[in-house]
């Protein structure tokens, strides 16, 4: 599922028009982004959480070339889903 058709399933159960509801939705991601940034956690109650997770610079082989080539140390954003979510 994508924004487009969440923000069209979201405007079906209620009286919202298109356009409102996907200003809405920019806006809790927006708000969702921003705090992940400079919190580094953004918790969803009864949902789950959002967390930034550092990774160390790490060695990769280039198959094309088959030099070896380091890769930068980098934030990545990763969502954790509440226990109940998760599949068993």
């Amino acid at each position: 599922m994508n924004t487009k058709s969440l923000v069209k399933k979201a405007n079906n159960k209620s009286s919202l028009s298109r356009d409102k509801g996907a200003l809405i939705f920019d806006r809790v991601f927006g708000i969702i982004k921003e705090t992940v940034i400079k919190d580094k956690v953004f918790i969803v109650e009864n949902f789950g959480k959002f967390v930034v997770e550092h990774r160390e610079m790490q060695k990769e082989i280039d198959y094309k070339t088959k030099s070896e080539i380091l890769v930068p140390p980098k934030d990545k954003i990763k969502f954790v889903p509440l226990f109940l979510l998760r599949k068993r």
